[in-house]
C-alpha cells in the first residue's frame, strides 16, 4: 500500500507479505512460507522497528493468521495477518495491489480449500470496511487501522481423518479454537487440547452421514459394478486406485466408475456457497466415497463451471478400448 507522509513514495515493504504453504501427505504446511519444501524463500519480512523508522505508521501486530482455513488431514500453513495505523499525521493515502480476494486455492486428496486475501480498516468509530485488493485512493485517518490477513494454500485429505490429538495442539498453540475443531474437524477437545474419543469418534461418523444426506445423487452411481477379483491396486488419485476398469474408493472398496469415465461419476457430490451474497458465485464441491461419506476430492469452482480437474492416465483412459 502506498503512504505519500514526510516520507513520501510507496510503502515497498509490506508487498513483502507471505501466505502460507499447502498440506501435502504426511506433513503440515509451513507457516508464513512460499515454498512448500526446504528451499531459499525469495520473500523477507522488514524489521518492524525499521519499518517504523522509515514510514509514519504504528504496528500494532504481526502474526500468523487464526483459523481453521486450509484444513484437512495435513493442513495448510498460516498466511500472515498484518496491522497498523498512522502515527504522527493526520492521515494516509494509497493503492492497495493483491490478489486471490475471492477464489481460493485447492486442496487435495479430500483437503480443504485455502483462505483468501482481505484488506479491510477498522475506522474510529468502529465501523470496518473491507477493501477490493486492487483499489486506489484509500484513506486511513489517524484513529483508524489497516489489517492485511493473506491467504493459503489447501490442505491435504480429508478434514475428519486428521489425528484428533493433533487438532488438539492447534487449538492449544491458538491457531484456532475449540469450536473450529468440532466443527471443521470433528474433534471433540477443550482449550486445554484433552480429547474426548468417544465423543469425536460419534461426532464425525455423524458428519460423514451428513455429508452424504445433504449431497446430490452420484452421476452415474456405482451400484452393480463388479471389481474384479484379484486386480491389482493400481494408483489412479489419492484414496482412489484402479483395479482392471474400475476405479475403487480405496478405503471402502466402493467402485465408483468403468474406465474411461471420470472417477467422480461415482461420488455423490455436495455442493456449497461459499460467498452467498456478500460476494461472487464461487462453490465449493465435494465428491464423497459413497460408502462412507469421506471426502476424495474438494474443488472451488466459479459460477456453474464444470469439474476443473482431470485424472487420466494412459492405462485408464484407454483401458476401454480393446
Amino acid at each position: 500500500m502506498g503512504a505519500p507522509g514526510r516520507h513520501g513514495g510507496r510503502l515497498h515493504p509490506l508487498r513483502r507479505q507471505l501466505g502460507g504453504c499447502t498440506g501435502q501427505r504426511g506433513r503440515d504446511g509451513l507457516d508464513l512460507g512460499i515454498f512448500a519444501r526446504g528451499v531459499r524463500s525469495h520473500g523477507s519480512f522488514i524489521d518492524i522497528e525499521v519499518l517504523e523508522a522509515w514510514f509514519p505508521l504504528l504496528v500494532l501486530e504481526r502474526r500468523t493468521r487464526r483459523g481453521a482455513l486450509g484444513a484437512g488431514r495435513y493442513r495448510a500453513g498460516a498466511g500472515n495477518h498484518f496491522s497498523f495505523r498512522p502515527h504522527g499525521v493526520v492521515a494516509m493515502h494509497g493503492t492497495l495491489f493483491g490478489m486471490r480476494r475471492w477464489l481460493p486455492l485447492q486442496g487435495l486428496a479430500g483437503g480443504r480449500p485455502g483462505s483468501t486475501a482481505e484488506m479491510a480498516v477498522t475506522r474510529a468509530d468502529g465501523t470496518t470496511e473491507v477493501f477490493p485488493v486492487h483499489a486506489s485512493g484509500v484513506r486511513i485517518d489517524a484513529g483508524d487501522h489497516y489489517e492485511i490477513r493473506l491467504p493459503c494454500a489447501g490442505g491435504f485429505g480429508d478434514p475428519l481423518d486428521r489425528d484428533p490429538a493433533r487438532v488438539a495442539a492447534d487449538v492449544v498453540d491458538g491457531r484456532f479454537d475449540a469450536h473450529d475443531a468440532e466443527a471443521v474437524y470433528g474433534v471433540i477437545c477443550d482449550d486445554a487440547g484433552i480429547v474426548d474419543p468417544e465423543a469425536t469418534a460419534h461426532r464425525r461418523a455423524g458428519m460423514r452421514a451428513d455429508r452424504l444426506a445433504r449431497a446430490a445423487p452420484a452421476l452415474k452411481p456405482g451400484d452393480g459394478i463388479v471389481v474384479p477379483a484379484g486386480a491389482p491396486a493400481l494408483p489412479l488419485y489419492p484414496g482412489v486406485v484402479q483395479r482392471g476398469d474400475v476405479a475403487v474408493a480405496e478405503a471402502s472398496g466402493a467402485p465408483l466408475a468403468v474406465a474411461p469415465d471420470h472417477w467422480t461419476d461415482g461420488c455423490p457430490v455436495l455442493t456449497e456457497d461459499l460467498w452467498g451474497a456478500s460476494g461472487p458465485a464461487v462453490s465449493v464441491r465435494t465428491y464423497l466415497d459413497p460408502a462412507s461419506g469421506r471426502a476424495l476430492h474438494v474443488e472451488a469452482v466459479v459460477g456453474d463451471a464444470g469439474r476443473s480437474f482431470l485424472v487420466a492416465p494412459t492405462r485408464w483412459s484407454r483401458a476401454g478400448e480393446r
